[in-house]
């Protein structure tokens, strides 16, 4: 970012006010993505591979705000561009952050290759979790964010090529999602999961189908999210790179902060069960200090084998929940 040419007006007052806003939205997003964090460290109503992908994402994003955030340190205030290149410190940030940018840009296309796998493996999936599938795509993942940045910073392409690769791996996410979504809701839950071929299959192959189907619904939403913020922070970057406009900079900086507060919003909306989970957990932190002496003694009343029967009382919602899903979507027959 060049400092120097806006300080012969008032902008460099105004970039340092921005920095401050994007301070505090840094700080709300990642309330934010510990909320999502939270509740995908403490359920496990989807696939662990999934999970284990979700986690690394939401992960990562931490660390990428906080290189942001020492980008800030060193940026705010500061009239001579010539420290920043020099500094270490600010360097190790700006590699790092984006790094991890290009793992948020790239995430989409990595997560609906394992609900492809679901969908190959449906038979055992549930019962047989495969966890190598989701290590070595996070590892890919990692691998191809690192080489992706290096290509970026050392300017072995043109930037206009990052857009065309961003655009092509996320229409592909999308083509996937599209063709998991119809391949299990149309031909496993209607050809082949009908009335008289249903006592074939197991318990196990008709949750991941239908686990397939509800993701691909959720993830639809998601995949659209990420390509839009991802090209369009690219875009800012090939603006950056032709001109000397600061603002173009800073544009790149608020669509990703968009995109990191954006993307937990959506999950957290579109599904019911993660959503009940953070109201209840944001209840808890709330009435954490209204505990009273009474609650706890009702608490300690409580019978030994309460536990048992709140496992037996939730198993039995689960299989009740599954078989309304199940039976809403199989075709009656008059």
């Amino acid at each position: 970012m060049n400092r120097s040419d806006s300080e012969m007006s008032t902008d460099s007052d105004w970039f340092d006010r921005l920095y401050i806003l994007e301070t505090i939205l840094i700080i709300w997003s990642y309330l934010e993505c510990g909320l999502y964090f939270l509740v995908l460290f403490k359920t496990n109503h989807y696939h662990p591979n999934l999970i284990f992908m979700l986690k690394h994402l939401i992960g990562q994003y931490f660390f990428s705000m906080a290189f942001r955030l020492m980008q800030i340190w060193c940026q705010y205030g500061n009239r001579n561009d010539e420290l920043l290149l020099t500094s270490h410190f600010f360097q190790f940030a700006s590699i790092g952050r984006s790094t991890l940018v290009f793992i948020a840009f790239s995430f989409s296309t990595f997560v609906m290759i394992e609900r492809l796998c679901a969908t190959c493996y449906k038979t055992d999936y549930e019962k047989h979790p495969r966890l190598y599938i989701g290590y070595m795509l996070t590892i890919f993942l990692y691998s191809w964010a690192i080489l992706n940045n290096i290509v970026f910073v050392f300017e072995y392409i043109h930037v206009i090529y990052h857009v065309i690769f961003l655009f092509a791996i996320n229409t592909f996410a999308f083509l996937a999602c599209l063709f998991n979504e119809h391949y299990n809701n149309k031909y496993f839950m209607i050809d082949r999961f009908s009335s008289e071929n249903m006592v074939v299959y197991s318990l196990s192959e008709r949750y991941q189908v239908l686990e397939n189907v509800k993701t691909a619904h959720l993830f639809k939403r998601g995949i659209i999210l990420n390509s839009f913020f991802s090209i369009l922070c690219v875009i800012f970057l090939i603006g950056n790179k032709m001109s000397i406009s600061n603002w173009l900079h800073i544009g790149f900086n608020y669509m990703a902060i968009l995109y990191g507060i954006g993307f937990p919003a959506a999950m957290l909306y579109f599904d019911e069960k993660w959503r009940k989970h953070a109201k209840r957990y944001l209840k808890m932190l709330m009435c954490a200090h209204r505990t009273s002496p009474l609650n706890i003694e009702s608490n300690a009343s409580t019978p030994t084998n309460a536990p048992k029967t709140d496992i037996l009382a939730d198993t039995n919602v689960y299989f009740e929940n599954l078989k309304n899903d199940w039976d809403n979507r199989i075709p009656r027959k008059i």
